[in-house]
């Protein structure tokens, strides 16, 4: 693991937003960092602008908010993030929307999105017609 103030001085090299980083400088290493409320996208920025790839030590914190999941799903890994999949099944917005993102049908998932009429709504017409176009 990368040392905290190496993290720090790469993210303020990238660009990292100032207020964010202001919590951040406060902190007083890796341990306080991780149980932030703001942990999960603070990790999906540091992977998608500073490591462009995952970050497997923080995958763990990453999958505890649908939001940021679903980019790291989409933006780091483009794909299939199958251990978060249950994290995604807990809300039909962000089910709908990874599905969108697989390119396919979700079956495990369709009871959740079902729960929404607006999302089934668009789940059907974004990925299960358009997985039958594609046919």
């Amino acid at each position: 693991m990368i040392k905290f103030s190496t993290a720090i001085a790469l993210a303020e090299e990238q660009g990292a937003c100032d207020e964010e980083m202001k919590v951040i400088r406060s902190m007083s290493g890796w341990e306080e960092f991780w149980v932030h409320p703001r942990a999960p996208k603070w990790a999906y920025w540091y992977a998608k602008h500073i490591l462009e790839g995952r970050w497997p030590d923080a995958e763990n914190v990453i999958m505890t908010n649908t939001r940021w999941a679903y980019w790291y799903a989409r933006h780091i890994i483009h794909g299939r993030w199958r251990e978060a999949e249950p994290v995604f099944m807990t809300d039909p917005r962000w089910a709908c929307w990874y599905a969108s993102n697989i390119k396919g049908r979700w079956p495990e998932a369709e009871d959740v999105i079902k729960t929404d009429p607006y999302w089934w709504e668009l789940y059907v017409k974004n990925v299960i017609e358009k997985n039958q176009e594609d046919k």
